[in-house]
Formats: structure tokens, C-alpha cells, sequence
């Protein structure tokens, strides 16, 4: 695992007193955030993954993970603020890309706002391409989507 101060970073599958600590993060992360209730939902779903990183028991971000037969998207993924550029992003991606191949996923797929050029620079670190475009897709500000892929072996 990845080492911050010395201390051991761990990854788990979320649980359900995660849900606040995911929604926290993914509103300072996104300006919005999918409700408590959709999150219960997911974590009982057999086609979603949902990992989540934490130091000392404090969660410091999650990924989210949905496979449909052979095909995959990262839906989402976020680190707290404060605790990014550590690691911790690149981290749960190489989870849950093992978690795809474990799954006979054979592409994943994501979307990311064109402007993100961070996550954009950690995606194509992981040999993710772009695929295409979705015009006006993200709001506040509104935005273009670039759609990225990458074939998993």
C-alpha cells in the first residue's frame, strides 16, 4: 500500500457508515452529490464495486466501480481535499481496474470534464484514451465531457 506520514494507506469495500464521509467528499469534490439512499443502493448492487481508501480509520476518498458483462465504468472518484496529490487517487484507480479484470471486464469507460486536466493527466498515466465527447454535459459551469477508455487485458 501507498505510505502517507509514515502511515499505512488501507483499501476496503464501503460500508455503510462510509455514506456520510463519500458524501461529504463527493459534494466538495463535485458541488453535488448522489444521496445517501442511492449510495445504500449501490452497495447492495452485485454489478457495482464501491472502495473506499482510509488512514487510521479516516476516509480519504472512494471509487465506484459499475460492471455490466464485459464492459465497465468508473463512475466515480474522489479524493477529500487537502489530502490529494499523495497517491491516494492513483491508488483506488489500480484497485478498481483489478477489481474490473478480476470481473472479466474487457473495457472501462469514464467521464471527466475536459478542464480537469489533473484527472486527466492520472487517466492517461493508466493508459486510458480518449474515446469522444459529450457536448454540454457537465453544469455549473457548463462544461464538455471527454469519455475515456481503456481495453483491459
Amino acid at each position: 500500500m501507498t505510505s502517507l506520514s509514515g502511515e499505512c494507506l488501507k483499501l476496503r469495500r464501503m460500508e455503510l457508515q462510509d455514506i456520510k464521509d463519500v458524501v461529504s467528499i463527493e459534494k466538495l469534490s463535485f458541488g453535488k452529490s448522489w444521496s445517501p439512499q442511492i449510495f445504500q443502493r449501490i452497495l447492495v448492487s452485485p454489478s457495482v464495486e464501491v472502495w473506499v481508501a482510509t488512514q487510521n480509520e479516516f476516509l480519504l476518498g472512494y471509487a465506484v466501480l459499475t460492471c455490466v458483462r464485459d464492459e465497465a465504468e468508473l463512475t466515480n472518484i474522489a479524493v477529500r481535499q487537502g489530502e490529494r496529490n499523495q497517491g491516494i487517487g492513483s491508488t483506488l484507480l489500480s484497485k478498481v481496474l483489478d477489481v474490473a479484470v478480476g470481473r472479466n471486464v474487457e473495457n472501462i469507460f469514464l467521464e471527466v470534464r475536459s478542464s480537469n486536466q489533473q484527472a486527466i493527466s492520472l487517466y492517461q498515466r493508466f493508459g486510458f484514451h480518449l474515446a469522444g465527447k459529450r457536448k454540454g454535459y457537465y453544469r455549473k459551469p457548463t462544461e464538455d465531457a471527454l469519455i475515456l477508455s481503456k481495453a483491459l487485458d
